[in-house]
C-alpha cells in the first residue's frame, strides 16, 4: 500500500514511470536485467523498478536518489553541486569506504 502510493506521487512529481514488479515478474521479464533474489530497485531503459517481494520504501527512495544525483552530475549549472556533495561523502571514513565497495561492485561504471 505505502509503495504504491509512493510510488505514483514519485511518477508523478519526477515524470519518471515506475513499476512496482515481483521476483517471478523480473525473472521472466527482465531476465539478465536483474536478480530477482538480490537486486530491490533498479533502473532500466529510463524507468524505475522496484521488486516489490523484496525491496522496501527506501529501495524505492534510493533509486530516485540516483537519478537526482546523475542531474546534478550531468547539468553544467548543478554540477558543482555534486562535486560538493561527492567531496562531503568522501571526506569520512565510511564514505572512503563505502566509494571503494561501489568501484570494486560496479567497475564498469567508473
Amino acid at each position: 500500500m505505502w509503495m504504491s502510493a509512493i510510488s505514483t506521487a514519485l511518477q508523478n512529481q519526477f515524470g519518471v514511470p515506475i513499476n512496482l514488479v515481483t521476483s517471478e515478474e523480473v525473472s521472466k521479464e527482465l531476465k539478465g536485467i536483474a536478480d530477482p533474489n538480490i537486486d530491490k530497485a533498479f533502473i532500466y531503459n529510463g524507468e524505475v523498478y522496484v521488486n516489490t517481494s523484496i525491496a522496501s520504501t527506501n529501495d524505492l527512495l534510493h533509486e530516485h536518489i540516483h537519478l537526482v544525483l546523475g542531474m546534478l552530475k550531468s547539468n553544467p549549472e548543478l554540477r558543482g553541486n555534486y562535486e560538493r556533495l561527492l567531496n562531503l561523502v568522501l571526506s569520512t571514513d565510511e564514505g572512503r569506504f563505502t566509494m571503494n565497495k561501489l568501484r570494486d561492485r560496479y567497475s564498469e561504471l567508473s
